[in-house]
């Protein structure tokens, strides 16, 4: 996927303006990833133990962060799940394995993007 599949370059330059400082800006994007990354760790190892509720539970969180920085894809993609299990359908191996891959370009993206 290309950077702005990814993520809206509008949403991130209105978060670099309001913040006013590329240090500040870089700063968030850095504590987006870390947090990001944390998460994501603890899916990538506690996924398959974990029951629909607290993987919807993990997508939420993902997402919230993910919509904080412009990162448009997944939080799209982390509706469509939310909404699929708050509708009583459980969330398949192949929807966990699409969230975790796009999850993981959007932050190999958002890291190249600040260097």
């Amino acid at each position: 996927m290309q950077q702005g599949d990814l993520m809206d370059p509008g949403r991130v330059e209105m978060l670099k303006e309001w913040l006013g400082s590329t240090e500040l800006f870089i700063t968030i994007i850095q504590s987006f990833l870390e947090q990001s990354c944390n998460a994501l760790m603890q899916l990538e190892q506690d996924g398959g133990r974990m029951t629909n509720e607290q993987w919807t539970d993990a997508v939420h969180k993902l997402k919230g962060m993910a919509s904080n920085v412009g990162a448009t894809a997944l939080v799209d993609l982390g509706e469509q799940l939310e909404s699929a299990s708050y509708e009583g359908q459980p969330l398949t191996p192949g929807q966990k394995a699409a969230f975790m891959s796009l999850a993981r370009s959007t932050l190999e993206m958002y890291e190249a993007y600040i260097r």
